[in-house]
């Protein structure tokens, strides 16, 4: 197999230009080299790629065809580093076992070949020599490009780790300072003017510290939460749960911000058990509650319905408030994403993403959409089958 001067190795060398451009990954493009230049050339082929520190390592191919002793590394270094072919059947250090070959993309090396025929008396004339550069230099463009993709992946992601960083900066250390100011403010007063107060005052400061205390102690819980959900540490109990009674629990616990608002659950009362970490699913629930009163107007009525069907347990959790902007809702389950009310109301924008999160792992799903009626619904479903049981985290 010969190449002329300017011939596309694409023409000579279908299968090759094919295969590097369908693989991803620096250690694959040089494998599919290695492998089709073995058989082109009918030689060992063996491929190189430089460390931290710029020296040469074998990376693919059969070492154990090459006598890899210092004198032979020092030839492939040798060409990776003047980006010159050296070795046997070249001016440069022939008496090598091997020939060398730099992989240069742009004029500058990635990587080395070594190539050894399988036949030893047989040296490569200068047409070979020509399409074996050809062949270097197609390999060498495709690990090239997959390194700048790849840098660019990483690039990308540490701006979007600096974005969240930012985002977490500024919603954290808003939603601590206002709860911290009234409570440094309540306290305050009552050491102050204290005995001075009447009841009805000295109780209002209080139940204002107490309020803000428990601000406080839901934004530091998220903030763990996520933390945990994140990093794969939260370990479920699954066990079969009556759903009637995940939902009551969460009910109770949103009573008292309720503030006689209607709430109407909805449900048959036959339910079969689910399988469900009752804790954390009820979790969800109470924060689906949270989210509703946070986000409607008072007095609005809320709806929990809850229902099996198709294997699955749906529950919905409805309200009458202003709903989303369309462009919102795919957004809404994103950590830190406060809605277009974020101005007036408090929040690191945790919640959703924690349900998300918990729903998540348990197999299930959770959607939000506006009402045509008005208001939005968020939408739970868990499947009726256990799954394997693996203790949390896949």
């Amino acid at each position: 197999l010969l190449v002329e001067p300017g011939q596309d190795l694409q023409v000579i060398a279908p299968d090759l230009s094919r295969e590097l451009a369908s693989t991803r990954g620096t250690d694959l493009l040089l494998e599919a080299a290695v492998n089709h230049i073995s058989g082109v050339f009918e030689s060992s082929v063996l491929g190189f790629l430089p460390d931290e520190g710029g020296r040469l390592q074998p990376r693919s191919g059969n070492a154990l065809d090459f006598n890899l002793s210092a004198k032979e590394m020092g030839v492939a270094q040798w060409a990776y580093d003047l980006g010159q072919m050296a070795g046997r059947g070249t001016e440069t250090l022939p008496d090598a076992q091997a020939l060398y070959v730099p992989l240069l993309a742009s004029g500058e090396p990635v990587g080395a070949l070594g190539v050894k025929s399988h036949y030893p008396d047989r040296l490569f004339i200068p047409e070979q020599l020509h399409l074996l550069e050809a062949f270097a230099h197609q390999a060498a463009m495709a690990i090239l490009g997959d390194k700048l993709a790849e840098e660019k992946q990483q690039s990308q992601l540490q701006m979007e780790t600096e974005k969240l960083r930012s985002s977490l900066l500024s919603s954290v250390s808003h939603d601590l300072r206002t709860p911290l100011a009234s409570i440094k403010g309540s306290i305050g007063g009552l050491l102050e003017s204290g005995e001075a107060m009447g009841a009805a005052t000295r109780r209002d400061l209080l139940e204002n510290v107490h309020a803000e205390s428990d601000r406080l102690e839901r934004l530091v819980s998220n903030l763990l939460e996520m933390t945990q959900l994140e990093a794969g540490a939260i370990q479920l109990k699954k066990e079969p749960n009556d759903p009637l009674d995940v939902v009551g629990s969460a009910v109770a616990r949103v009573q008292k911000r309720m503030d006689g608002r209607k709430l109407e659950i909805k449900g048959p009362p036959d339910l079969p058990l689910v399988p469900m970490d009752g804790l954390l699913i009820g979790q969800v629930v109470t924060n689906l509650l949270d989210n509703a009163l946070k986000y409607t107007p008072e007095g609005s009525p809320l709806e929990i319905s809850s229902s099996a069907e198709k294997g699955q347990w749906i529950v919905q959790v409805a309200d009458r408030g202003p709903g989303v902007p369309e462009q919102d809702l795919p957004h809404l389950f994103d950590k830190f994403y406060r809605g277009p009310q974020k101005e007036t109301k408090s929040g690191a924008g945790l919640g959703l993403a924690i349900c998300k999160g918990i729903v998540d792992i348990h197999g299930g799903k959770l959607t939000a959409e506006n009402r045509p009626q008005g208001g939005m619904v968020f939408r739970m479903a868990l499947p009726l089958e256990a799954d394997k049981p693996n203790g949390g985290l896949e």
